[in-house]
């Protein structure tokens, strides 16, 4: 989308930040619609490992 245009690395981190936002916001939405299907008995929960430290720089990265 931005390949042809030159980017100062201050304006590249910003939209690093909205990229993740917006994954982050999908992220939320997608839960909420399990949830709901949670709710009405139509979904089977799957337990799965996490790797935390991943997790917390996603996470960190949307708020620096």
């Amino acid at each position: 989308m931005f390949a042809d245009e030159s980017l100062t690395e201050a304006q590249r981190l910003l939209i690093d930040k909205i990229s993740l936002s917006g994954k982050s916001l999908i992220g939320i939405v997608n839960d909420v619609l399990d949830l709901s299907k949670i709710e009405a008995d139509e979904m089977s929960l799957e337990l799965l490992p996490v790797n935390l430290r991943d997790f917390s720089d996603e996470i960190s990265g949307v708020f620096t």
